[in-house]
């Protein structure tokens, strides 16, 4: 069985690679505003987008479509390889992109694999993104600091592993490094406070619970 964490690090990478792919690829290609009904860029689809500029751009966009490529199954999240370098690079990139142009970004539903998500920004706040998938759902908030992923987790849940977390992330684009400070429950019985550093080569954690375990 593979690891839950592995799975939900999976499920956020995935819809936040969704979101940033979009937001950078739209912002270099439409700078003028424009209305939309339909646009394809690489394996994005795009329906009913509007891009207006007011001092900053503001974007909305009906609907995204990231298909497979190179005729690759993405059915489902389970499926998909383990993120790349390059595309921890492109979420990084993608939020910067965001900060520096945007002033508003709304995108009513991404779709991606077996996942649909929401994206939405304003001013020079976090990214807030939600995303829903077969027995799972996040709710995470997106920012940038140098060469850094920040992840605000509201929650994070994956039914079929009984897991619940909530907590904060930083991802180092260019060391490839994951710090994050968890709020995990397992099973709905054990609660743990969970400190987790993680390289391409190796995972190290500590763990505490004030809570007994139940069986």
């Amino acid at each position: 069985m593979k690891s839950p964490f592995r799975l939900a690090l999976k499920f956020l990478l995935g819809a936040s690679l969704a979101s940033a792919a979009a937001i950078a690829l739209i912002g270099l290609l439409l700078m003028r505003g424009i209305q939309l009904e339909q646009l394809n860029i690489a394996n994005l689809e795009l329906e009913a987008l509007q891009l207006k500029l007011d001092r900053k751009l503001q974007l909305d966009v009906r609907r995204v479509t990231v298909t497979a490529g190179d005729g690759g199954d993405k059915s489902t999240l389970q499926h998909a390889e383990r993120p790349e370098p390059n595309q921890l690079k492109q979420v990084l990139s993608g939020i910067k992109y965001l900060k520096k142009l945007f002033s508003s970004v709304d995108i009513h539903r991404i779709e991606v694999a077996n996942m649909t998500a929401q994206f939405h920004y304003r001013g020079d706040g976090a990214g807030k993104l939600a995303a829903q998938g077969p027995g799972a759902d996040v709710l995470v908030l997106l920012d940038s600091e140098d060469e850094s992923l920040l992840l605000e987790i509201k929650h994070l849940r994956l039914e079929a592993q009984g897991l619940e977390l909530g907590g904060t992330a930083r991802i180092d684009a260019a060391a490839l490094l994951l710090e994050a400070q968890l709020d995990v429950r397992l099973a709905a019985t054990l609660a743990l406070d969970i400190q987790l550093q993680a390289d391409t080569k190796r995972l190290s954690f500590q763990a505490s619970s004030d809570e007994p375990v139940v069986d």
